[in-house]
């Protein structure tokens, strides 16, 4: 799933077109969508016009006005009471038809590019709510879902209820995606067949679970952290979709749940015999990220990765004494090999406990460029004392952070 990948070039306009009613007190209260969460810079405009003015809570939109978040930014836009829509950072949509107060209230967006969450009380059926992308059309009766449009291809992930899905060039050829499932629509094809979400992706709908609805009320309580659980989210991650609803209004997190990280060690060893000044230059470890079971799992949502610390350790040290330092590269290709700790002067004849070492210039920045690759190879090099023999044996643990954006 591409989530965050946004390819460069032209960019396709993808359409959503969505339809919305409810048929209570709040829905006529309500006249206009309006802004119940916002969190970072979010815009609006008119769809023809390049001025852009800051949304704030509260703010009323209506119809052709354009919503854009910016990094890291995220909205909340509630239509009526149990019917709301989640634009995340880096998304763009416009309102094409908002008759709330109708018999039959409709709303009907397009999404320009982005992701966007679905969050339904109930509607009359499932052609009454219907998402258009650029290459889906989605209809529901009512449910949770996480539409993603991309310039050829459109993933539909389902948390509770089910959907319609299909290509509108092969309309006779949709599927039924039932909740904790996903389909994916690509440009020229019909949809595949459903398959279970992982357990990252269902983690997603977690992140939902601080809003409450204007005239209800009820955030995420344990409700939250026990989908966070189920989803292999760390503590912290819990902790902040743990929110307390009042009735009559509208509370949550100040901040989205957005990122997990994960850490991992690797050690490696290597065999050091030799003199001169190239001791140890052909020794590596060649390192993916993709061979890790928890970098697959959340892998789609890859952000960054930086080096913790970096430790050594000598032990069969029999020969003279060298100077060593540990040196990365890109995947298999020493061309661009380069230094990334201090020199480390190993006593001849004497074994060595762990010792962190030091980055090279006080700072890791050459290490995470390679790490950043998902791939990278490490070597130990250095030279030895005049043209005395260095015979040892060196043991090199990396410690590495992965972060994950999940909006």
């Amino acid at each position: 799933m591409r989530l965050f990948e946004l390819r460069r070039g032209a960019v396709v306009l993808c359409s959503l077109l969505i339809v919305l009613f409810a048929n209570s007190a709040f829905a006529a209260a309500i006249k206009n969508p309006t802004v119940t969460k916002l969190k970072g810079k979010v815009t609006y405009s008119k769809v023809n016009s390049k001025s852009e003015v800051d949304l704030k809570l509260n703010d009323f939109l209506e119809v052709n006005d354009r919503v854009s978040t910016h990094k890291d930014a995220s909205v909340d836009i509630t239509f009526s009471e149990g019917n709301l829509i989640r634009l995340t950072e880096n998304s763009s949509f416009v309102i094409m038809k908002a008759d709330i107060a109708a018999a039959t209230p409709t709303v009907k967006l397009k999404l320009l590019v982005g992701n966007m969450f679905s969050r339904l009380k109930s509607f009359w059926g499932k052609d009454n709510y219907q998402i258009q992308t650029n290459t889906a059309i989605v209809g529901t009766k009512g449910t949770t879902f996480l539409v993603r449009a991309q310039e050829e291809s459109t993933d539909v992930l389902v948390k509770d209820g089910k959907l319609g899905v299909l290509n509108p060039e092969f309309p006779d050829k949709g599927v039924d995606v039932d909740g904790g499932n996903k389909t994916i629509v690509e440009k020229g094809k019909s949809p595949i067949a459903p398959i279970a979400m992982t357990a990252a992706e269902i983690g997603l709908f977690s992140l939902l679970e601080d809003l409450a609805l204007a005239g209800g009320g009820g955030g995420a309580g344990a409700g939250g952290t026990a989908a966070a659980e189920s989803a292999g989210m760390s503590t912290a991650a819990k902790a902040g979709i743990i929110v307390a609803g009042t009735g009559g209004a509208v509370v949550g997190a100040n901040a989205l749940v957005q990122s997990q990280e994960y850490e991992f060690e690797e050690s490696y060893e290597f065999d050091i015999k030799g003199a001169g000044s190239d001791v140890g230059d052909q020794n590596s470890n060649d390192i993916d990220f993709n061979d890790y079971p928890e970098f697959q799992e959340y892998k789609q949502f890859f952000d960054e990765a930086s080096i913790n610390w970096i430790k050594y350790e000598i032990t069969n040290n029999t020969g003279a004494g060298a100077n060593l330092y540990v040196s990365m590269s890109s995947f298999k290709d020493s061309s661009n090999k380069t230094q990334v700790t201090e020199v480390i002067e190993i006593p001849g004849g004497e074994d060595v406990p762990s010792v962190s070492l030091p980055p090279k210039d006080g700072s890791w920045g050459t290490a995470d460029n390679f790490i950043n690759q998902k791939k990278f190879s490490v070597y130990v090099q250095g030279e030895s004392e005049g043209d005395e023999i260095v015979d040892l044996r060196i043991k090199v643990t990396v410690s590495v952070k992965v972060k994950f954006k999940l909006f």
